[in-house]
């Protein structure tokens, strides 16, 4: 009791400014110790993409975080944040714009999950995911935005470039809309089999190969035709229960003839014009893969790095990148350089065939840093602050010189 009445004691004697002062303080301390987005956190490296002169890194990162709700645990407070870089100095990369979208989603983090950035044929501008039917394109050399269109879709959380005509490829559930850069013209909507988790352009754009979930079923369709050419079906699962396993990523070999598909439980190679599984390779749990320019590697993301495999020998190599889990992979036009993005937010760069690590980049969430917002509210409580003690600490003195004086 005597220390609470030696605090209100205290209390009476502060000056308004000085109160002013504390409560400036305390909310300070309120910003900084409390974040906006409560919960844990969660981000993925979601997309790469080289340009076509292989300059130029684009990186689309997802984050947000989980929280508890009534005793369950939810995705909210989505953020997609798209960032251009030159190869060779990745530490000076622009972020060009991150969008956002509240609330608490009863989706798993998986499903926001793809390619989620993709440069223009000629390397003049660069597609970004956004929400809500958003798409953003931006001018690869100004590093500005050129337009925003909408529309009433929900999310494209995957996009390719197909080269031939400068188009592109979104896909949205069971449907793959095709555009063309620097066009008005609306899109054109595809109905595939699969709901999409993966979509991979062939080498020369002329037709593009879809995966996903739920299913090993594998579909090409014609881009300029927009027609399905192939549909390769999953065996029948075995009769224990288990489920056919999803297609988690897929890359075309450059003879475009041959795709490569990653699933929950192995690696694929089929055999197009056969139709035709020609090679298993033993490894679980894959989230990203890419095949080198020349065919000779395919590079392996995994929830323990990346491995590197003889593709020619169908086995793998040596090589193995202990990193974070690694969602998205791609290897340089020139096959020079192999890049990865993992679940810590890092982007890696490795030259090619030394294997030595060449630059690096890490993602920093500004949805979630307390000290942020600290930052940006302290030079407004400051001035608050001193306004108050000014103007308060003038009245006082002037209270005290009109006292009679003993």
């Amino acid at each position: 009791m005597d220390l609470l009445a030696a605090v209100k004691n205290r209390l009476r004697d502060l000056s308004p400014g000085q109160s002013a002062m504390a409560v400036g303080l305390v909310v300070s301390l309120a910003f900084l110790l409390w974040p906006q987005n409560r919960g844990s956190t969660w981000q993925s490296v979601s997309g790469l993409a080289f340009s076509p002169n292989g300059k130029q890194l684009a990186i689309g990162v997802y984050s947000g975080r989980f929280r508890a709700l009534r005793e369950r645990w939810y995705l909210s407070d989505l953020f997609h944040t798209a960032v251009l870089a030159s190869v060779t100095d990745l530490e000076r990369a622009t972020v060009l714009g991150r969008v956002g979208r509240p609330g608490i989603f009863n989706i798993l983090p998986e499903v926001l999950i793809g390619q989620s950035v993709a440069f223009s044929a000629d390397g003049r501008q660069l597609l970004s995911a956004g929400f809500d039917g958003g798409l953003f394109f931006w001018d690869t050399a100004q590093r500005r935005l050129l337009s925003n269109p909408k529309s009433e879709r929900l999310h494209f959380r995957t996009l390719a470039s197909l080269s031939q005509g400068n188009r592109y490829a979104l896909a949205l559930r069971q449907f793959v809309y095709l555009g063309e850069f620097g066009s008005d013209a609306p899109l054109r909507g595809l109905q595939v089999g699969p709901n999409v988790q993966t979509l991979v352009p062939a080498p020369d754009g002329s037709r593009f190969a879809v995966g996903g979930l739920g299913t090993l079923d594998l579909e090409v369709w014609d881009s300029a035709a927009g027609k399905l050419l192939e549909r390769i079906e999953a065996p029948e699962p075995p009769d224990n229960g288990d489920l056919a396993p999803n297609v988690t990523a897929l890359a075309w070999l450059p003879d475009g003839k041959t795709l490569v598909a990653a699933n929950d439980k192995t690696i694929q190679i089929v055999d197009l014009p056969s139709r035709k599984v020609v090679a298993v390779l033993p490894e679980r749990l894959v989230l990203a893969i890419a095949v080198s320019p020349d065919g000779k590697q395919l590079a392996s993301g995994r929830f323990d790095g990346l491995t590197l495999w003889d593709l020619p020998q169908r086995k793998k190599t040596e090589v193995h990148f202990d990193v974070p889990a690694v969602e998205t992979v791609q290897f340089s036009p020139d096959g020079r350089r192999v890049a990865a993005g993992s679940n810590d937010g890092t982007v890696r760069i490795w030259n090619l065939p030394d294997h030595d690590l060449a630059a690096t980049w890490t993602f920093t969430r500004p949805n979630d840093a307390g000290l942020g917002q600290f930052l940006r509210v302290f030079p407004l409580l400051a001035w608050i602050g001193v306004y108050f003690y000014r103007r308060w600490s003038r009245r006082w003195s002037e209270r005290d010189d009109a006292l009679p004086r003993v």
